[in-house]
Formats: structure tokens, C-alpha cells, sequence
């Protein structure tokens, strides 16, 4: 619809792309949260339990593995976002229109 109203294959392209960054960078942030809460919150269980697993016990997290591996989703995000888009920016504007 937009490329109807005259909007370039540029402007379409990073519409798409920042739209894909912005969800995969919220969601691998809500991951890490939930990730680390979930580790923590099983370290606190087995203690209460009495668990003597060498494995689980006093959980630590490697923040700058975690924000690494956010980086990469975000790159992986943006790469996934990218080739749709790039098909989104070459539909004409009458089939853009004749579709909607």
C-alpha cells in the first residue's frame, strides 16, 4: 500500500528491517529475562528440595555471552527481515494496490 503512495523501495526496506530488529530485540531481551529468572528460580527450588545437583548449584550467568547471543538474534533478525522486504520494495504499485 505504501509503495502506492509513492513511497520509495528504500523507505520500504528499512520499514521492514527496523521492524524485524525491534521485535527480535525485545524478544531476545524478554528471553534473557526469562532465561535468567528461570535460572535462578531453580537454584532457589532445588535448594528448598535438598537436590544436591553439582550441575544447578549457585547458577552464574556470563552477561557478555548473553549479550552476545542478543546481538546475533538481532543480526539474524534483521537478515530475515531483509529478503522479504527487498520482495516487498520490487511489487508494482497497481498489484500493491490490486492485492489490498
Amino acid at each position: 500500500m505504501r509503495k502506492a503512495l509513492g513511497a520509495t523501495p528504500y523507505s520500504i526496506v528499512s520499514m521492514i528491517v527496523q521492524e524485524a530488529i525491534l521485535i527480535t530485540g525485545v524478544a531476545g531481551y524478554l528471553g534473557l529475562l526469562a532465561g535468567v529468572g528461570l535460572l535462578y528460580g531453580l537454584d532457589s527450588i532445588m535448594a528448598v528440595a535438598g537436590a544436591d545437583v553439582e550441575y544447578f548449584k549457585h547458577p552464574q550467568v556470563n552477561f557478555g555471552v548473553a549479550g552476545a547471543a542478543v546481538v546475533v538474534l538481532v543480526i539474524a533478525g534483521a537478515l530475515a527481515g531483509l529478503f522479504p522486504a527487498l520482495r516487498a520494495a520490487r511489487v508494482p504499485p497497481v498489484e500493491a494496490l490490486r492485492t489490498e
